[in-house]
């Protein structure tokens, strides 16, 4: 997967913006190049793993069990751009949430332990996710 990554990363350097605006074309394509990276993220993140699963579940069961990679590929052929942006809508759900909760933690009076240490791991995690969304979503 590190290989197929590789070489996405390559083609556009070498092809720059007509690589780019062929992708934006081929909303197929777009979205298996997100599907295999945020696969590669999710062996080294388990937490990129289980919100990615949450998405492929959440597109519904066709003739293959969620989860699957046959399911996977079925759904993107069947519906890349709502795939696509089902993933996206997730991950930036996921951003805003824990960024609604930092806000208010932020506006606290008196913030005590428990809310500073909720504050930095809920910014982590957006540190995290904004990184994954970067890399496999951009």
């Amino acid at each position: 997967m590190q290989a197929f990554w590789d070489l996405y990363d390559l083609m556009g350097v070498l092809f720059g913006a007509d690589y780019r605006d062929c992708l934006a074309a081929r909303q197929i394509a777009r979205t298996q190049i997100a599907v295999i990276r945020l696969g590669f993220k999710g062996y080294s993140v388990q937490r990129v793993y289980d919100h990615y699963q949450t998405v492929v579940r959440s597109m519904g069961s066709i003739t293959l069990p969620p989860g699957s990679l046959g399911h996977e590929y079925r759904v993107i052929y069947d519906d890349p751009q709502g795939f696509y942006d089902g993933i996206c809508r997730y991950f930036d759900g996921l951003i805003a949430s824990n960024q609604a909760e930092i806000d208010r933690i932020d506006a606290l009076q008196r913030r005590n332990r428990n809310h500073r240490e909720n504050r930095e791991r809920l910014e982590e995690e957006n540190n995290k996710l904004r990184a994954v969304v970067a890399a496999c979503l951009n």
